[in-house]
Order: C-alpha cells, then structure tokens, then sequence
C-alpha cells in the first residue's frame, strides 16, 4: 500500500521542539536519583501531539477525510450515551484518549518528518541518560526508577524510536541495539523486556545477510532477552504475594462473567463503574479511583488496555484501536516489518499497562507515518537531477539513457 500524494513537510521548529523536550527531560531527570523526572512529560507529550494536530488541521491538506469522519462517528457512538450517562468527563477522556490519536494519525497522512538527525541524537542521548541514572540509583538506592516516568511506559518508547531510525543508523545499528538491551535489563520492567525481544527480533529481520557475525549477535539476544524476561517474572512473584495483573484480571472476569454477546462486541455503556465488590478487590489502587472521589472506580483501574478497552469498547473497540493504527502506517508506506513490529511493541505494553492509550507508546507510531523512517536514497536523488547539458560527454556504453519521470501520483 503506498501513498499516492505529495508529501508535506512539517516545519523544522515542531520537530526540533519535540526533540529537545525529550534531550531537556531527560537530562533533568538524571541528577534526580530514587524516582522519576520531575517534569510531566506526559502532558508534555500530549500538549506536543495537540500542537501537531492544530497545525496539521488548519496548515495541511488533509488526505484521509473518510477515515476521520469514520472515526469521529465511532467516538459520538461513545460521547453521547457518556453524557446520557452523566459519565464524570475526566475518567471519560482518560478512557479513550486512544481514540484522539488516531484522528492525529489520520491527520498525519501525507505528511513528512525531515532529517532524522535530531531524533537519532535524542534517541541515543535518552538511552545514555537512561543507564546513567538507572545504574547509580540501583548503586546508591537499590530501586529502579524511570528516566522520564515509570519504565513500562519509556522502554516501549525506547523500542519504538530505535525501531524509527533503525534504518538510519549504518554501522551504529549493533551498538544501539545493545544499548537498549543494557537500558531495559537495568529498568527491570517486564512489559519492557517484552518490548525489547520485538526490537531485537525485527533487527534480526534487518540485518545484512552478509554480515553473519552481526546476525548471530542479533539472534542471540532473543533467548538472552526471553531469559531475562522469565527472570523477571519468577523475581517479581517472589516478592509479591500475586501478580497485580492477575488481581486485576481476576476482577475483569468477575465483571464480564454475565455478559452476553452484545457487551462482548460493543462494551459497556461509556462509561460503566464497576461493582462495589471489583472496587473493594482492588482498594490497594485507590488513587486511581474515579475524579468524582465517591469510591466509585472505572475500567482504568485494571492498567491494561486489552482489559480496559474490552470492558469499555468491546472487541470491536480493540480492533478499531490497533486495526486504524496498521492501516494508517501502511496508508503512510510504512514497510509491513516496522509497522509490525511497533504494533506488537503496542500489544506487549498494552498487556501491563495503558499500551496505546499513553503518548509514549502512541509516539513512535505517529514518526512513523510521519515518514522519520525514511532514508533518502541515492538513486532518488540521481533521478531528481537536472538532464545533462548539451556538449557532455556520452556514456562510454554509447547506449541512450532513458529517464524514468518521477511519480507525481
């Protein structure tokens, strides 16, 4: 599936100013030891993705009108039986923020990133950052904070910006890749480690055939990572009396246990609070208990977004959420091995945590079609150039040239 229409590109001041948020956080947040940065990079992120979307809407052709009009009716089919509902708006835009991103994904049809310079220097400098600060506070502290919040959500991020300017790399393609690997292990987090073996897997897919030292490092990280990762689980069920995702899969079974087919397709009505019994289970999460403050509680409180959207949206909502993200990538030209692989860095995080309903999982996807992937190539270039002038010398085959036109679409 390619694009069939001219490209935009974004303007140099939205790209570095998303670059040096990243630089400016986490260089912050390494002389901060024993927790996270002090910045909301989170609301950060989201103002970023506001700003892209405003100026894609009133600055930029749009290429993709039917999917967003799609799109916006499938969140009135949420919005007005919320406010029939008198749904509390802040839990209701915390539960579908997912559905906001697609639209910006839409938006971003057709449009192109830039140089790829700035995001490879931001990707390596928060890699850096990440292992300075995880490794000292591990040191000093013995604790495992995140650089810019809680590592489930800045591996997967890590992962997916690697994956973006993978094909930008050239000979630095092994060492980043271990960078990562080092980042993740000191992290500690699981979904991250998963995260990791879908990073590693698609650089096994894009390493040179040739080059048989470097596959062999690059396959071998696989089982190492898979290690690492039921390491990780034996470490975490030993210290903890049971999972917390168990308990929260536990109560969404007792909530959907009396469903019928309908709830299992469309959900429940936006947006249900679970019973007082799933509320009581899960008391230990009380911050994450409604805005209201009356001791209700919302899907939100079960973190992962494969339980949170079924609940909420149903599978048809699950589907929507990741089937709009492949098929806008692949509107975008992204190649099938990279869209797929941040789709399953997607799925992995969306087994812990919120997966695509957070900024930093949603980010790589949106550079994607954004085409920071890209790498120019030479031949694009040598096809650009002007014919020769009248009086050159002739090929030494003396066989004519022909020119192919670039595609105009």
């Amino acid at each position: 599936m390619q694009s069939v229409f001219p490209a935009h590109p974004l303007p140099r001041f939205l790209t570095a100013v998303l670059c040096i948020m990243l630089i400016g956080s986490g260089v912050i947040s390494a002389f901060v030891l024993g927790r996270g940065g002090p910045l909301p990079v989170t609301e950060m992120l989201d103002a970023w993705i506001g700003l892209l979307a405003l100026y894609l809407l009133f600055r930029t052709r749009i290429h993709t009108t039917i999917t967003i009009f799609l799109l916006l009716g499938y969140a009135l089919t949420r919005i007005i039986p919320a406010l029939a509902t008198d749904a509390p708006l802040y839990d209701f835009t915390q539960a579908y923020r997912w559905v906001l991103y697609l639209i910006v994904l839409a938006l971003a049809v057709g449009k192109t990133w830039g140089s790829a310079k700035l995001l490879i220097g931001a990707t390596w400098t928060l890699l850096i950052l990440a292992i300075i600060k995880g490794a000292l506070t591990q040191l000093t502290l013995g604790l495992r904070p995140g650089l810019l919040l809680e590592n489930n959500f800045e591996i997967p991020l890590f992962a997916g910006l690697v994956a973006i300017i993978y094909s930008h790399l050239g000979r630095s393609r092994l060492p980043i890749v271990l960078t990562l690997g080092v980042s993740t292990v000191i992290a500690g987090s699981r979904s991250g480690v998963l995260a990791f073996v879908v990073l590693a897997m698609y650089a096994v897919t894009q390493t040179d055939r040739g080059n048989i030292f470097v596959r062999y490092l690059a396959l071998i990280s696989l089982p190492v990572a898979g290690f690492i990762a039921y390491d990780l689980f034996q470490d975490r069920a030993a210290s903890e009396n049971r999972l917390d995702r168990l308990n929260f899969l536990d109560v969404f079974f007792s909530e959907t246990r009396d469903w019928g087919i309908g709830e299992w397709l469309v959900g429940t009505t936006p947006i249900t609070p679970l019973s007082p019994g799933g509320c009581e289970a899960l008391s230990g999460y009380e911050n994450l208990f409604s805005s209201t403050g009356d001791g209700s509680c919302y899907s939100v409180i079960m973190h992962a977004f494969f339980m949170r959207v079924v609940f909420d949206a149903g599978i048809v909502g699950l589907l929507i959420s990741f089937g709009f993200m492949w098929y806008l990538m692949r509107r975008s030209a992204v190649p099938r091995l990279l869209a797929a692989a941040l789709l399953l860095i997607a799925a992995m995080n969306s087994l812990s945590v919120s997966g695509p309903n957070n900024p930093y999982v949603i980010l790589p996807i949106l550079l994607a079609v954004l085409g920071a992937h890209k790498v120019a190539e030479k031949a694009s270039a040598e096809s650009d150039a002007p014919p020769p002038v009248k009086g050159e010398l002739r090929s030494k085959t003396r066989k004519p040239v022909t020119r192919a036109l670039p595609f105009s679409g």
